[in-house]
């Protein structure tokens, strides 16, 4: 059973999934800049109508909550407070993701807000010092799928994401690259980096497959978001 109807849910809406032992949320606050009080309610009833159930629940959270500089987020706070009922129910999965790049008309995710910035020729600050994680959604799904059949995850928290992350500057720089546009940017001396744990996820995606090399943000930023 799979529970939304936007970017993730769509890529996980496999016969597979909605016909499985797991309930997979895939709904909720999706704007990691929400300040509305009423988003975070919303979730957290829909949450709460299905985290009673008998099938494993499958929550997505953010790698963000292990982010120093994110600490006070209302977004992350929200997060963290959803992890918490989950995992007061009997069976669950909680995945933790950095952030998902598909075809999605949601203008606050990273990667939509630097080519829609870039497009059209307006001006945007980059923090020097910013690191961040990028994953193609059909790779969530792929991975997702991977891990799930292994009964000895349940009721574990698991970070899938790339092995290193990527200076914020850099993906800029491959946006100007995909799009043949340069960036007007103007630099300033802020941001920072963590690690995000993902050893489980990297031996999914090595079984599957899937290459998180060095060129695997190239790949998914050309798959998005190249000229056709």
């Amino acid at each position: 059973m799979i529970i939304g109807r936007g970017l993730l849910a769509s890529a996980m809406n496999t016969k597979h999934h909605r016909e499985s032992d797991h309930i997979i949320f895939a709904a909720g606050v999706s704007n990691s800049q929400e300040t509305r009080s009423s988003e975070f309610d919303r979730e957290e009833k829909m949450l709460t109508d299905f985290i009673g159930c008998q099938k494993t629940f499958v929550y997505f959270s953010t790698c963000s909550v292990d982010d120093p500089e994110l600490l006070a987020s209302p977004y992350v706070a929200h997060k963290k407070r959803m992890e918490q009922l989950v995992k007061n129910s009997i069976k669950h999965i909680i995945f933790r993701l950095p952030q998902v790049v598909g075809r999605s008309k949601n203008t606050h995710t990273l990667t939509n807000y630097f080519f829609n910035q870039i497009s059209s020729d307006q001006s945007f600050q980059v923090w020097i010092n910013a690191k961040r994680s990028l994953i193609d959604v059909d790779d969530v799904a792929s991975i997702c799928g991977h891990l799930l059949v292994n009964p000895a995850l349940e009721n574990q928290t698991i970070n899938i994401a790339p092995p290193s992350s990527m200076r914020v500057l850099d993906i800029v720089k491959i946006f100007e690259d995909v799009l043949g546009k340069k960036a007007k940017i103007s630099l300033v001396n802020s941001g920072g980096d963590y690690i995000i744990e993902s050893t489980l996820s990297s031996i999914a995606a090595n079984e599957l497959k899937i290459k998180f090399d060095q060129n695997y943000y190239y790949r998914v930023i050309q798959k998005y978001y190249g000229r056709t």
